[in-house]
């Protein structure tokens, strides 16, 4: 009996549901006419991506060039085993001259890279791709990062007394030439609601700097003192991030992205000293005049600007190098290294799709 009023009842409902299907419109059975097929639902858009041109602008400071392995003429090379006689009565007049200048810490003085050299970076460009992801329904929070890009050629020119400044100064004009390329990634907050037009960002990143195919200008090789190449370290730091997106036609918008970076790296320059472009370079008399006014007088001296006699650095030098390497065009090998903190600002001009 029980089982029988279960049929009962299922058989009435199942009766009921057909009877108010059959008096409802078309527009509303066409729903129960679909019930059993799945749901097109689309989904979210998390994932965009932006090309654009990247322009970046080092706000570097630099330090003072410093010798690694010492001056190229040293106080003291008069007793360099091997030189002769004559020669080393020229260099013995220098040495004397920078202990009159130097009367306690004459060892450590020597003509070679004079302070106040230094460089400064200049700004470049190149085309960008990024890729992004919301992490969010309401996209609030994205992190992004640029994958691909066109190197970025960077100008370094001299600054200081190798950049025009100074009563002793030179200009060097443009001494390296380097490339740099690198991830950069960040994560931001997005202000306003997903469906705006216009929406504003901030964010916090970091970015790992390549520098590669570095060269060296003649100008530079010539104040150096001969043959020049440079390396430089590569370099990672922190940034900061603002960001404007608009959005004109769904999925597409446009991008401007103002980021600051704070980066840190260190060029080291090695020239293959020649004693002939020593003893041209403006280098021997800047330093010279680092030491003290004795020691500028004995090199005016021995290279005859005082009293026009024969010009002896040359020579000299030559002498030295014979007695140092075996080799009358080589003085050695020298190193020096220039700290700088590039700080760029980097500006990106985008169109950006989501997908």
């Amino acid at each position: 009996m029980r089982l029988y009023r279960l049929r009962l009842f299922r058989g009435v409902m199942l009766g009921a549901t057909l009877a108010m299907a059959c008096t409802l419109p078309a527009q509303a059975q066409a729903p129960l006419a679909h019930l059993g097929e799945p749901l097109d639902l689309k989904p979210a858009k998390r994932m965009y991506w932006r090309a654009g041109y990247t322009r970046v602008r080092p706000n570097d400071r630099s330090s003072d060039s410093q010798d690694l392995n010492g001056a190229i003429m040293r106080y003291g090379d008069e007793f360099t085993p091997g030189l002769s006689p004559q020669y080393a009565q020229a260099l013995a007049l220098l040495s004397s001259n920078i202990l009159r200048d130097h009367p306690d810490d004459a060892a450590s003085q020597g003509l070679g890279m004079p302070t106040g050299a230094t460089v400064k970076s200049g700004g470049g460009g190149g085309l960008t791709l990024s890729v992004g992801r919301y992490l969010d329904e309401d996209r609030k929070w994205a992190m992004e990062a640029y994958v691909l890009g066109q190197p970025f050629v960077a100008s370094v020119r001299g600054a200081g007394r190798i950049g025009g400044q100074g009563a002793d100064s030179v200009d060097l004009g443009e001494v390296i030439r380097t490339k740099m390329l690198g991830p950069i990634a960040y994560g931001k907050y997005l202000f306003g609601d997903k469906a705006d037009r216009l929406r504003f960002s901030a964010g916090l990143g970091a970015a790992y700097i390549v520098f590669f195919d570095t060269k060296v200008s003649d100008s530079l090789s010539n104040y150096a003192g001969g043959r020049t190449t440079a390396s430089i370290k590569n370099a990672f730091g922190p940034g900061a991030f603002l960001g404007a997106d608009w959005r004109f036609n769904e999925p597409w918008s446009m991008s401007l992205t103002l980021g600051y970076l704070k980066l840190r790296t260190e060029s080291t320059v090695t020239t293959q000293t020649d004693p002939d472009v020593v003893a041209s370079s403006p280098a021997l008399l800047q330093s010279a005049r680092d030491i003290g006014s004795n020691t500028l007088t004995a090199v005016q001296i021995i290279n005859g600007s005082t009293f026009h006699t024969q010009d002896l650095v040359p020579g000299i030098a030559q002498e030295l190098a014979l007695a140092r390497t075996g080799q009358r065009n080589n003085l050695g090998s020298y190193q020096r290294k220039i700290s700088t903190q590039l700080d760029p600002w980097l500006l990106t001009l985008s169109i950006g799709r989501d997908f």
